[in-house]
């Protein structure tokens, strides 16, 4: 760190990831989280990943800004003895805030505000060019959700729940893929789960989103999607409904959605369960067990097993009648 960043480090702390190894650093000049990328990330996708968070900082939106080395590098490296390959080096501003998913309770003014966060975040991400340096494979675009479910669902020793599964994918197959062409696409965060965003000290608003490692050019409504379904965990029966067009409220304040891609919504809250699930699964039977996915399984099957007798058409209805429309 004194090396490369002219900073004295005073603390190290590790903290919790998927693919990479990321430290909260504390130094004379305050905090910072330094993230090392695994040996298998290209410095092509780790630029355009600068590139993006650069480009963000148009926004008054908080989020984590690239901390250049002394020679002006953004993405800097280092050998490991006996390793061929560097390990890629960033170092990011830290934001400060309490996880969501630390959060006791999340009150449905704070689920509007995820809403208007993120519609406001994807606004601006719709204006970022394609970047085919952020072209690369990832299990975890649910633009390629049918692939990756039917890869690892084998993993799944459960009648019940492989017959979950397989309901799900039906529904998917039928409300979803025939209106895929028909969606607009953009770079979307496409993690937006509560380890990734902060909150304020009131558990009102939230105060920043954090990890852009699995940023990629999707359809647009993955993004509430991917946010809803993690927001549903844990959740009373009576409510999940409402926590979701809450969530859809306000992004559609900020960013209005279109009729079709509301509709979309439901089924694709499931299909991104249905692919946390078997992606676990997955996990859990490999040699490259990952605490950091596995997590959550029981809330994910139950909130599988409250919703899979609604019907996408009586979601989308209900969404249409509970979401506040844009003044």
């Amino acid at each position: 760190m004194e090396t490369k960043f002219a900073l004295r480090v005073t603390n190290v702390k590790e903290l919790p990831s998927y693919d990479d190894q990321n430290f909260l650093v504390s130094t004379e000049h305050g905090e910072y989280v330094l993230k090392i990328s695994n040996e298998n990330e290209s410095i092509s996708f780790l630029e355009f990943l600068v590139s993006l968070l650069d480009f963000l900082q148009q926004t008054d939106l908080p989020l984590p800004k690239n901390v250049a080395t002394m020679q002006n590098e953004k993405v800097t490296h280092f050998q490991k003895v006996g390793v061929a390959a560097p390990y890629y080096v960033r170092l990011m501003t830290y934001l400060p805030g309490t996880l969501f998913e630390n959060v006791p309770s999340h009150s449905m003014q704070l689920l509007f505000n995820l809403g208007c966060f993120l519609g406001r975040l994807d606004k601006v991400l719709s204006t970022f060019p394609f970047d085919p340096k952020s072209n690369r494979p990832i299990n975890w675009d649910l633009h390629n959700c049918i692939d990756i479910i039917e890869c690892h669902k084998v993993f799944i020793s459960s009648p019940s729940q492989l017959s979950l599964i397989d309901h799900f994918v039906k529904q998917y197959r039928k409300y979803v893929q025939p209106s895929m062409a028909s969606l607009r696409r953009q770079f979307i965060h496409n993690d937006a789960n509560g380890a990734n965003l902060l909150v304020d000290d009131l558990a009102q608003s939230i105060v920043g989103i954090i990890d852009f490692g699995d940023v990629i050019y999707s359809e647009l409504v993955n993004e509430i999607a991917i946010a809803i379904a993690d927001c549903l965990l844990d959740k009373p029966r009576g409510i999940l409904l409402h926590c979701a067009a809450e969530v859809i409220a306000g992004f559609n304040s900020e960013f209005e959605l279109t009729y079709d891609e509301i509709s979309l919504v439901f089924p694709l809250i499931c299909i991104r369960l249905c692919v946390c699930l078997t992606s676990s699964a997955y996990m859990r039977s490999s040699s490259c067990r990952n605490d950091y996915v596995v997590g959550g399984d029981e809330s994910m099957w139950n909130v599988l097993e409250i919703v899979k007798d609604v019907k996408p058409e009586e979601a989308f209805q209900f969404f249409l009648e509970n979401i506040r429309k844009p003044e």
